[in-house]
């Protein structure tokens, strides 16, 4: 097998998602307005969104790799990256971005600062900017979901990369290994694992018994990009309802009203802030 690059996938700047600057229309393409302008062509950058991943085709970015981008914010970007077995993503490293990744489906070796481990389902790899990392596929169709701060501005056509918004918030692995840390019981049927973060981005896996509600709330300051991982759940968005399954997603801006009620027991999203959430580890914001 060819080795394969799966950093033409991450650095490729000539692929453009139309519908991110209104040039498509959302629902067509599989995206859906939160807001109470549901249906108009909107940038993502201005408006909360659903992702339904059946309604999205499969990007094709060369050699076995593909990929589908999430809606996003100016901070926040999410993007699942399918893999063929023996996938190559080169060593390399982001001069602006923090990229934090878990994985969705199969198995990876990453390497990340010199460091090798296999990853698996539900693990997850911080790689701030200026530190080395890559990735080769262990299993065929294997996925990771990679999220940015701030957002990869070469992937829509949007012009030159801008610059994270922070240091390291403290000392973190680079890996995390789901099997390792235990759910911590936030209450109402609804835990969490919190995975390594920087200032402008953090992941949060939060698991749900069947009926658990998130109740309708908005954040002041914090865009929240959040994957089904597993499960089903109705989501409340700007007042307009959607039910999610496992590969789904939904963007919620600053300011946007949104809740969730879990469909099936062991729900779960992937739930990613920008900027990190300082109150889930003690700290003041």
């Amino acid at each position: 097998m060819n080795k394969r690059t799966y950093l033409a996938a991450i650095l490729s700047a000539s692929m453009v998602v139309g519908v991110a600057h209104g040039h498509g229309n959302l629902a067509a393409k599989g995206y859906s307005s939160g807001s109470a302008a549901a249906g108009q062509q909107q940038a993502f950058a201005s408006s909360s969104a659903y992702f339904i991943a059946d309604n999205v085709e499969w990007e094709d970015v060369g050699s076995g790799i593909k990929r589908k981008i999430l809606p996003y914010s100016d901070g926040l970007m999410g993007v699942v990256v399918s893999f063929e077995k023996g996938a190559v993503g080169e060593v390399h490293t982001h001069d602006v971005h923090d990229q934090l990744a878990t994985i969705i489906k199969g198995s990876f070796e990453v390497d990340v600062g010199g460091v090798k481990h296999v990853v698996k389902q539900g693990d997850s790899f911080l790689a701030g900017k200026g530190v080395p990392h890559g990735v080769v596929a262990l299993e065929e169709d294997s996925q990771i979901f990679d999220t940015f701060n701030p957002h990869r501005a070469s992937f829509v056509g949007s012009g030159v990369e801008q610059k994270a918004t922070g240091k390291a918030a403290k000392p973190v692995s680079a890996f995390f290994f789901d099997s390792k840390n235990e759910w911590e019981s936030v209450g109402d049927g609804i835990t969490r694992k919190i995975l390594p973060y920087t200032e402008g981005i953090m992941g949060v896996q939060v698991k749900f018994d069947k009926g658990a509600v998130g109740a309708v709330h908005t954040h002041d300051i914090h865009d929240q990009l959040a994957i089904c991982l597993k499960g089903s759940f109705e989501i409340d968005l700007n007042g307009v309802k959607t039910i999610i399954k496992q590969g789904d997603a939904f963007l919620a801006l600053k300011g946007s009203p949104h809740g969730v009620v879990a469909l099936e027991q062991d729900s779960m999203l992937l739930d990613t802030f920008n900027p990190y959430r300082a109150d889930f580890v003690g700290k003041k914001q």
